[in-house]
């Protein structure tokens, strides 16, 4: 368990950095506690007999050809980018956020406010859609938008109000911003901010456009893929063959466990990460 908590709090890392930031994540926005502070009381409670590896080979073999990642068909994160190729929409959360995407909304997490994307059935009257929003955010009190104002975002039609809410944090800035980007159904984000900071979201707000078609067809399914190294390969030339553009040695490294002075010798078995 040590050594999964290690990997984990590598992983983390990693999606810190490609993210844009340094900050430790709070603990309250993260999907698992901490891994980084629980690696140490883990190995403590495994003994010193433990051993990292047990059934190495069957589990290479169990994941081999796994998806990895997202599935196209619910829209890809790379980063702090998401793609929906269905819907033909694209956004960008901002720097110092990351992206939890499910399947039916995204999550956006930082140090300074939480958010999410999601859809709902649309009528073609933005301002109403933005009010059904809010309405439908607590059971405990009724939120309800000072103003809405009506704008376009890249050319695409977008509604956006602001609310005040209680929660046992203290008051919070509720906003909710909407696009109309497909007949019938709108997309639309909740943020939750500090009381006057709900513009840390204004670039992902500003942010959401259609993709290129280049792009669309950018978004593929990545799959593990177990391999032998052979005799002439390094730790760059199995790096080069992650279907990532950024940071593909840093992904190997974390993938497989293996520090940047580290050897594969030839024979041995890793993980990449392929189209």
């Amino acid at each position: 368990m040590g050594a999964v908590l290690s990997s984990l709090a590598a992983q983390t890392a990693l999606d810190a950095q490609l993210t844009g930031t340094t900050d430790k994540t709070p603990e309250w926005a993260g999907t698992h506690p901490n891994p980084a502070s629980r690696v140490a009381a883990a190995l403590t409670l495994a003994g010193t007999k433990a051993k990292d590896l047990t059934n190495r080979d069957m589990f290479l073999a169990r994941v081999d050809g796994l998806t990895y990642g997202d599935d196209p068909k619910q829209g890809a994160v790379d980063g702090r980018k998401f793609v929906h190729p269905g819907y033909r929409l694209a956004f960008q959360a901002p720097v110092g956020f990351y992206l939890v995407n499910g399947t039916k909304t995204v999550s956006i997490s930082g140090q300074s406010g939480k958010a999410e994307m999601s859809s709902a059935p649309y009528s073609g009257d933005l301002a109403a859609y933005v009010k059904a929003v809010f309405a439908g955010l607590s059971d405990q009190q009724r939120l309800v938008p000072a103003l809405i104002k009506t704008t376009t975002v890249n050319g695409i039609l977008a509604a956006y109000g602001l609310a005040r809410a209680s929660t046992s944090d203290g008051t919070r800035d509720i906003m909710v911003f909407a696009y109309a980007c497909v007949p019938n159904q709108a997309f639309h984000f909740t943020t939750i901010s500090q009381v006057g900071q709900a513009g840390v979201f204004d670039p992902m707000f500003s942010s959401m456009r259609r993709p290129t078609f280049d792009e669309v067809g950018a978004v593929r399914t990545r799959k593990l893929a177990v391999v032998v190294v052979r005799k002439d390969d390094t730790l760059q030339s199995l790096a080069a063959r992650m279907a990532y553009d950024e940071r593909p040695l840093d992904r190997f490294l974390v993938l497989n466990g293996l520090a940047a002075t580290s050897r594969v010798a030839p024979g041995t078995r890793v993980k990449l990460i392929v189209y």
